[in-house]
């Protein structure tokens, strides 16, 4: 029932835009963080995540899905929302050997309509409200390596559907521009992440 829903809401050509999305995004990040000298690998995973929100909301416009740009519970950090078929997906970077992102009380409000998902008895009610949150999970040093959907629990502790996507051989990622404002959006974002780690030191 998860995976026709999600299929509905998310079909195979627009999930293969998200991924082409991805590929381009960490390609840039490696570009990028070679700016930061000796801080080039902290500053790369910070790239990899604002560059794949900001692509994944480009891609989101190009197919005309809804989509949007909230703030987590304690209101300090942003989020990309994009929404099709009353699901509800979010981006997500971790780092390599995780497999989902950190617990959050944001991200819990979310799952709740997951829970019914995982009782049978509860399936009709899934069906009528075709309601969820699915998360869009990637990894990667340099280069993207994994993409996976992942429907969480509503505790975030464990997972009530994970589908890994087709990773595309990036051909044609050169083929859009990126605007010269929004690099500098980016990286001004990323300096700003390394000076207050670096504070908290």
């Amino acid at each position: 029932m998860i995976d026709e829903q999600l299929l509905n809401a998310f079909p195979l050509s627009v999930r293969s835009e998200f991924v082409h999305s991805l590929h381009k995004s960490y390609e840039q990040a490696d570009v990028e963080a070679k700016q930061f000298g000796s801080f080039a690998n902290r500053a790369r995973g910070y790239l990899q995540h604002f560059w794949s929100d900001a692509l994944l909301e480009k891609c989101a416009k190009e197919l005309n899905l809804s989509h949007g740009v909230e703030l987590n519970r304690a209101g300090n950090t942003p989020f990309l929302v994009i929404r099709s078929s009353n699901w509800q997906l979010s981006n997500h970077h971790v780092t390599k050997g995780r497999r989902a992102p950190s617990k959050a009380l944001y991200r819990e409000h979310y799952t709740r309509m997951n829970d019914l998902f995982a009782d049978a008895a509860e399936a009709e009610i899934a069906t009528l409200h075709r309601h969820g949150y699915v998360q869009l999970v990637h990894s990667g040093e340099k280069l993207l390596d994994d993409v996976t959907l992942i429907v969480p629990n509503r505790n975030m502790t464990g997972a009530v559907y994970t589908e890994a996507l087709d990773l595309l051989v990036p051909v044609e990622t050169d083929r859009e521009e990126i605007p010269d404002q929004l690099k500098d959006q980016i990286r001004i974002k990323a300096e700003n992440m390394l000076r207050n780690a670096t504070k908290d030191r």
